[in-house]
């Protein structure tokens, strides 16, 4: 080995050493492969026929977590109180969103849902929002949308390294530091963040008749986030790994109205998947397994939850390309097990799915069809279906068209919870739902259609003995349509970028067979009718300036209409510049630049006018 080389390979261990000290005395990493392109992803189908946005890097790096994320831009409602954050596409509930980091389903298997607040953004490559139903290529839980995580790693940086230092308002602290290692045949990234808060910020407690103004106590949180990606390619292969280790504490506030019960909560996950790619001309196959396991514990007064899950999948998929016909077979197996101190044993599951797509192109005509079946020990899932096309009328004008048969099926705690005053129902049926859309897109401009019938809705409800159990007992109607324009000039040497969205969401119980239902024809609680956003990026010389508006309009908090929370107006400035050394860069971000006093559920105040202070180093 050359003394050249000798030197190049020893500061490579001096950095990781000095900068990510854990690298080599935990397994605290992630990692993702990036797809190579002889043959297309079978995630690309849902680009036919339905609508998907790609958020803009300047959200996704200035963004503390998913939930801040997804309420400044896009047609997600996000709830956030207290220790959880949950999503709302198209006026469906929280466990109806699936979130995907690389393909796997992160839902938690106990309650069905994903907590936004703990995801990290600045530490995916994308995150995109996948509109209407994608139950025959996700699987359960993808009714009214999905979320997708993606890292990926680009061979053709112009650096090794970024360091950045983050400091805020409330006690907000944030560290970073990326590394990436490339060679003609492999590549490997990695990623360190810590970051922590005290997140004590002012707010107007209008649950007081004097409307006092207090300070946000018992709200300290702290994450730490390990991270890796690496693939290797020889000739037509592709292998890899991914590693993800999360660690997340908090202190859990309580509202306005509520005592301080000094509730905390940790939630630890170690996220991995191996994968190994086989590439011919026309042909390629795919395997994939993937573990997971999480550790989740919340402490208060009154409750001690103790909740350990492990996840497998395995996954085949083979993909053939003809002259105008691409064709998708895949088989995929899950073993799924908890262990609750609210359940009477460790719950076990064994679930086993296969589907096939296809898609023909004709000229100007796109379609693809898909099939998806999967054989349950407890529930009984129908055949699932989805049909799109996509139709060029004119250069400029695409009529798109999607149908599609989704589920989702009753979580671990659905099925098995025993206590408190609750008991599980291993009877419960899947949640099915048809979905309907169609979109024109005329150059930067695309307007949208939905329907989302709900049947089979589960229903916590009390038997004739107090206990709460769960029940199918409503359906639920979502209807609505969405409004997305992007414009993108240069004047005078000034890049001028703008992304629009609009979402009119109607959303209701259509029927129940709960007596007196006071809930039904009333729009669900959290559910707005209206939800806008705006993007402005001015970008000259060294300087970047973005401007983000989101309106969310009146929601109510009850399920028969008689509470709500008023809509609300927020604007949010970014200013980035680029400094003359060594790439560096100095971001100023102030949230909430209006001050405005809002809730986004009821009697959890959320923060006034803050400033937040980046600084990024390559090298």
């Amino acid at each position: 080995m050359s003394s050249g080389i000798k030197i190049i390979l020893m500061k490579r261990i001096i950095i990781l050493l000095f900068f990510c000290p854990c690298f080599v005395m935990a397994q605290d990493i992630l990692i993702q492969v990036p797809e190579v392109n002889f043959i297309e992803k079978r995630s690309n189908l849902h680009q036919i026929g339905s609508k998907q946005w790609t958020i803009d890097s300047v959200l996704t790096k200035n963004s503390y977590s998913l939930s801040n994320l997804l309420r400044q831009f896009g047609p997600i409602y996000v709830k956030e109180y207290g220790a959880l954050s949950s999503s709302f596409f198209r006026g469906s509930t929280a466990s109806h969103t699936q979130l995907l980091w690389n393909g796997i389903p992160l839902n938690s298997l106990s309650t069905g849902q994903a907590d936004l607040s703990i995801f990290p953004t600045n530490i995916f490559s994308d995150v995109k929002l996948n509109a209407g139903g994608n139950s025959t290529l996700f699987g359960s839980g993808a009714i009214g949308g999905s979320i997708e995580l993606n890292n990926t790693i680009e061979t053709n940086l112009k650096y090794d390294g970024i360091i950045n230092y983050t400091s805020g308002d409330f006690g907000l602290i944030s560290k970073s530091f990326f590394y990436q290692i490339n060679n003609n045949k492999s590549n490997l990234n990695f990623h360190f963040s810590k970051s922590e808060s005290e997140n004590d910020f002012e707010y107007i407690n209008t649950g007081l008749p004097e409307n006092t103004v207090e300070i946000q106590e018992h709200a300290y949180k702290s994450s730490f986030q390990y991270l890796m990606n690496y693939t290797r390619r020889k000739d037509k292969f592709s292998s890899g790994f991914n590693l993800w280790v999360s660690n997340n504490f908090r202190e859990v506030p309580v509202g306005m109205l509520s005592s301080n019960p000094m509730a905390v909560q940790w939630d630890d996950a170690i996220r991995t998947k191996f994968f190994f790619n086989r590439y011919l001309t026309n042909y390629s196959l795919k395997l994939t397994h993937a573990f997971l396991t999480e550790n989740f514990e919340y402490q208060s007064n009154t409750i001690s939850s103790h909740l350990h899950t492990k996840y497998h999948f395995s996954s085949l998929n083979i993909n053939r390309n003809f002259k105008k016909l691409v064709t998708y077979f895949g088989l995929n197996f899950q073993n799924r097990s908890v262990y609750s101190n609210y359940y009477s044993e460790i719950a076990n599951e064994n679930l086993l799915a296969c589907f096939i797509s296809l898609k023909h192109q004709l000229n100007r005509f796109t379609t693809t069809a898909s099939l998806r079946k999967e054989i349950h020990p407890v529930y009984s899932v129908p055949l699932l279906y989805s049909y799109g096309h996509n139709f060029s009328v004119s250069s400029n004008l695409i009529w798109k068209l999607q149908i599609s048969k989704n589920f989702r099926a009753p979580s671990f705690n659905d099925l098995y919870w025993l206590g408190d005053g609750a008991m599980g129902n291993t009877d419960l049926l899947p949640e099915l739902a048809l979905n309907s859309e169609t979109t024109l897109e005329y150059k930067r401009v695309s307007f949208t259609l939905f329907s989302n019938m709900v049947d089979n809705m589960i229903y916590w409800q009390p038997n004739s003995e107090s206990v709460w159990v769960p029940q199918n007992l409503k359906q639920v109607w979502s209807r609505g349509s969405e409004l997305k324009y992007n414009y993108k000039n240069e004047i005078d040497k000034v890049n001028l970028i703008s992304q629009f969205s609009y979402a009119y969401t109607i959303s209701k119980i259509n029927n129940s067979d709960i007596e007196n239902d006071n809930s039904f024809d009333k729009q669900l609680a959290y559910v707005p009718i209206h939800k806008a956003s705006c993007l402005i990026n001015l970008d000259f010389n060294k300087w970047k300036f973005s401007l983000i508006n989101s309106l969310n309009g009146k929601v109510f908090t009850t399920s028969d209409e008689s509470s709500d929370l008023a809509s609300y107006f927020i604007s949010d400035l970014i200013i980035n510049y680029q400094l003359n050394f060594h790439s560096a860069s100095i971001d100023i971000k102030i949230n909430n630049l209006l001050n405005k006093s809002y809730q986004v559920y009821e009697w959890f105040p959320m923060p006034g006018r803050h400033l937040i202070t980046s600084f990024n180093f390559k090298f």
